[in-house]
């Protein structure tokens, strides 16, 4: 290192341990004057019960040294430095807290904002829920007629044995021979594994004659229903459902 950086910093190092001393300089002398304050007050007390004159006695003169002088300007200056930076952190909470205060009025107002553009959304998803709802329901209902419409000529038999034979064939000499009905069918045709044969007939009033003389099979585990819509078997489990958890 060059003797002019080690005298630079040998230069710091006093000026830093000068202010330190001057510190304590400066409590050391502010000690000092509160105890000459005491001890002149003490004094005047005793110069005015003293005086046989009403005149008050002249504050006497307080003269500083050079050196008293100059520790008391850099006090001052310190004092004023704390104080400026204390107004300068204060202002900047400030600042900081209105600012922070706007930006939470801005987000409360972008909130709102939102949730009454979700509550619009809903009621407008909702109006528009029921409308499909509502068109659901109608096909649906739409299919159910024309489903129930399409069985209406229908009969479903179970339990008959074909043995290999034309279903249609078997169906209509079973009808004959057990009903005594002679039945129009227009087609006939097993579905399911529990082999349950779909009638379709020509015209209601033989399935009507039919389902009236069901009753005469009597035992013979062979048993003629009507042909029902989904929503009408679906309808007839939950009834049977029903009635086995009452019974």
């Amino acid at each position: 290192m060059s003797d002019a950086g080690t005298t630079k910093n040998l230069s710091k190092s006093r000026k830093l341990e000068a202010r330190r001393e001057s510190v304590g300089s400066i409590e050391e002398y502010l000690k000092r004057k509160r105890k000459e304050t005491r001890v002149e007050q003490e004094q005047a007390e005793l110069f005015a019960k003293s005086s046989k004159t009403l005149r008050s006695p002249d504050k006497p003169e307080t003269h500083l040294k050079p050196e008293e002088s100059t520790e008391m300007e850099e006090l001052k200056q310190i004092m004023i430095s704390m104080s400026n930076e204390l107004k300068n952190e204060i202002k900047n909470s400030c600042d900081q807290l209105k600012k922070t205060n706007e930006e939470i009025k801005s987000l409360r107002e972008e909130m709102k904002r939102r949730e009454e553009e979700w509550r619009k959304e809903r009621e407008l998803w909702s109006c528009e829920k029921k409308n499909l709802l509502d068109r659901v329901k109608k096909m649906e209902d739409k299919l159910e007629r024309q489903e129930k419409n399409d069985k209406k000529n229908n009969i479903i038999i179970k339990g008959l044995d074909t043995e290999q034979r034309d279903i249609k064939e078997v169906t209509q000499e079973f009808i004959k021979k057990e009903l005594n009905v002679e039945p129009k069918i227009r087609e006939a045709y097993a579905v399911g594994k529990r082999r349950l044969i779909v009638v379709k007939l020509e015209d209601f009033h033989t399935k009507l004659a039919m389902m009236k003389k069901k009753s005469k099979l009597g035992d013979k585990k062979v048993y003629i229903e009507n042909d029902l819509t989904q929503r009408e078997v679906s309808i007839q489990a939950t009834i049977r459902a029903h009635g086995s958890r009452k019974r």
